[in-house]
């Protein structure tokens, strides 16, 4: 229905007041006619009439409904015409130079290149854009390939003869022009043409003030701007020998497209073809170029390309000083472990049961030197970091417990026993050292309660260890790591982490769930260390224990994709 208000304010806007009496007449008028329509609403007739005047003015399958607004009939310069567009041009011995990849010295007659109100019946192109338009932004400086379906009818060209070109007869040529929005104009095939002739003039200009003007040798890389207005693709040639003619259809050929400008770009497909055309009895065949040009289909000719992101990795000042530190770390523990082996047989080493603080030096030391593995640089420090280091750090804690435990069942049985019934993991812990230690003399379990033999401890270490080990093993084999890059929200800025293949969530990870399990011993650990803090001084281990332990959170927490994993986790480790 029609606005009273918006007639309202036609009819208050008389120029004079000589035109005063006309307008208010008018005014009266509609405002009659908008109250019998409000009325009526929309009646039969109404309807008869929208229905008459769409038939008139909404343009139909043929194109522009006012001629002179548009060059073709359907094409692309119309109004969301989804037609080619085609040009035709006849060589001369003088006129306009077009350089191109097929002819070489092709000269445009004098009157100029003629745009068709149509293509020739059977002649199309179209286009689409990359398949990751829409999934990703498109990035400068990367190769997208365009896929372009083409149809040609060799007799509604008048190419009876076939095409032709420098290399060889058949041979046709296509690319991808993206014109700069909102810069080029109407993209159209001579955009390159048009950018050559600007560039020319401009360097007859320059050497014309300047005599001694010395031009640029530097030649445009692929995927450069071209004057300003437009980045074409290197030419695709198509072989369409005659004798598979006169029609061909759909084929399809992907046409690589690379960009090195930010920006929004409006881009179309293009095709050269070359032929003669018959004559007048008498005359010489005259050679014809025709260009045929589409928009991609439908609303996606507008594509946008994006700034590769920037992907954060550790500054090499930080890498350096890490691997520094943990030369530093490594070193401190080898002499440790060295000087562990040379006084093994003394009493202090006896006493400190220097077999396992051998295996646990040599832990810390395996531990300490791969850490330089969590700064994924490639797939195999992806797979290498996490089994070696998560496995040498459980040996270390799980020698750590085992050596508590036995400091516990020779030195306190009264705090071993207050321990069992009050932690429900030392209970499970307890219950597996019973079953370790258990003999069977004449068929009935003895329980040994004042002795661990250095054999029974390295089982108990082993049981505690196989798990991790098992794990790690299986998640190599069934979902081994890759190097893979964490975006943000719109992938402007990512930075390299380590991913799993065939894991589904965080229950689905292998990975995850040893984590988890060395998640447990670290907690019966800190149990065991609490109940301990009551031991004579010479076997309390708690608070270096509780240090460490702290130490090896820190690790796990910064190993979960935080930036500076490798500084955290080397400190950590020292």
């Amino acid at each position: 229905e029609p606005s009273h208000t918006k007639y309202r304010k036609i009819s208050t806007r008389a120029p004079s007041k000589t035109r005063g009496k006309a307008v208010n007449s008018f005014s009266l008028t509609v405002r009659n006619e908008t109250k019998k329509m409000t009325t009526m609403r929309i009646s039969w007739l109404h309807g008869l009439y929208l229905l008459v005047a769409s038939a008139i003015v909404l343009p139909g399958s043929n194109g522009a409904f006012i001629p002179g607004t548009s060059q073709t009939a359907n094409g692309y310069d119309n109004d969301k015409g989804p037609d080619a567009v085609c040009w035709k041009s006849y060589s001369a011995s003088e006129g306009y130079s077009m350089p191109n990849p097929l002819v070489d010295g092709f000269t445009v007659e004098e009157t100029g290149v003629q745009i068709q109100n149509a293509c020739p019946s059977g002649n199309t192109v179209s286009g689409l854009p990359p398949v990751e338009q829409g999934v990703e932004p498109l990035r400068t400086g990367r190769d997208y390939n365009y896929t372009v379906t083409l149809n040609v009818n060799l007799t509604s060209l008048e190419a009876y003869r076939g095409f032709l070109s420098d290399r060889g007869p058949g041979y046709i040529a296509m690319q991808i022009l993206s014109c700069v929005a909102g810069l080029s104009g109407f993209c159209s095939p001579f955009v390159h043409e048009q950018a050559i002739e600007r560039e020319r003039k401009a360097l007859a200009e320059a050497i014309a003030a300047n005599p001694n003007y010395i031009p640029s040798t530097k030649k445009r890389a692929r995927g450069d701007m071209h004057g300003g207005t437009h980045i074409h693709s290197v030419y695709e040639k198509l072989y369409l020998p005659v004798e598979d003619g006169p029609l061909f259809r759909d084929i399809t050929v992907q046409i690589p497209q690379r960009v090195n400008s930010p920006g929004e770009y409006y881009t179309i497909v293009a095709v050269q073809l070359y032929f003669w055309i018959e004559t007048p009895e008498g005359q010489e065949p005259q050679l014809v170029r025709y260009d045929m040009a589409n928009k991609l289909v439908g609303q996606q000719s507008l594509t946008y390309y994006a700034r590769p992101p920037d992907i954060l990795e550790v500054d090499m000042e930080v890498e350096y000083a890490s691997y520094a530190l943990i030369a530093a770390a490594c070193s401190v523990q080898l002499f440790l472990l060295g000087q562990a082996i040379k006084h093994r047989k003394s009493q202090v080493m006896t006493l400190s049961q220097g077999h396992f603080m051998v295996l646990f030096l040599v832990a810390s030391v395996v531990a300490t030197g791969c850490s330089f593995l969590m700064n994924p640089k490639n797939d195999f420090y992806c797979r290498a970091s996490i089994p070696m280091v998560m496995i040498s750090l459980h040996t270390f804690y799980a020698v750590t417990v085992g050596r508590l435990w036995r400091i516990h069942t020779l030195i306190s049985p009264l705090l071993l026993r207050s321990l069992k019934s009050e932690s429900p993991v030392a209970k499970f812990l307890q219950k597996l050292m019973d079953r370790v230690l258990w003999r069977c003399r004449s068929g009935a379990p003895v329980r040994v309660k004042a002795q661990v033999t250095d054999s029974q401890l390295y089982i108990f270490i082993a049981l505690l260890v196989a798990p991790q080990v098992l794990i790690q093993v299986l998640a190599l084999l069934l979902q081994p790591a890759f190097r893979d890059v964490d975006f943000n929200a719109d992938k402007s800025v990512g930075r390299n982490i380590c991913d799993s293949e065939n894991a589904a969530g965080f229950a689905g990870t292998l990975t995850n769930w040893g984590f988890v399990y060395f998640a447990l011993l670290v907690l019966g650990l800190l149990t065991m260390a609490f109940k301990s803090r009551k031991l004579p001084s010479l076997f309390n281990e708690s608070k270096n224990i509780f240090d460490s332990t702290m130490t090896t959170v820190l690790i796990i927490v910064s190993k979960y994709r935080k930036p500076a994993s490798l500084l955290l986790a080397t400190f950590a480790l020292c």
